[in-house]
């Protein structure tokens, strides 16, 4: 009986290094994996509201879903005049990254469908890009800032 001891803990700890093995070799893949939100915001005294175009609902977030390095993903919003006897110049920023070197590995951008400025309502594209070298950022925020100026 001593053997079976003996030959038991040999398999336990070879189990043990293969679990570590494969987990080695998932993890870094796993790691690589980025799922952010962005919360979008704008000045609730202007005359214009960032909404879902599928829901017509306020938008206040936006979520990229899962990208990896080398991926980019686009996101429809729709901006909407609430006084169509106004037109505004749009802009469009961001802020807030965390971490802050972020913007090293990642970049957005935005295009307007129907130009600036805003007379009526129009759509506007928002795309965010994983660069190919990024690693190490696994949680990542920003805020989308749309502004307008009355012309």
């Amino acid at each position: 009986m001593a053997r079976k001891e003996p030959l038991a803990l040999v398999i336990s700890m070879l189990m043990s290094v293969l679990g570590l093995t494969i987990a080695m070799a998932i993890l870094p893949q796993m790691a690589e994996q980025y799922s952010p939100i962005s919360r979008v915001q704008s000045n609730p005294e202007s005359g214009f509201k960032v909404l879902d175009p599928d829901t017509m609902q306020q938008l206040t977030a936006i979520d990229w879903g899962t990208l990896a390095p080398g991926e980019t993903a686009t996101r429809d919003i729709y901006i909407l005049n609430l006084d169509q006897s106004k037109t505004w110049n749009l802009t469009v920023t961001t802020s807030n990254w965390n971490p802050e070197n972020a913007t090293e590995y990642m970049y957005f951008v935005y295009e307007d469908y129907d130009q600036n400025p805003l007379h009526v309502s129009m759509g506007i594209l928002f795309s965010l890009t994983i660069y190919e070298n990024c690693t190490g950022i696994v949680d990542f925020s920003f805020n989308i800032n749309v502004n307008g100026e009355e012309v």
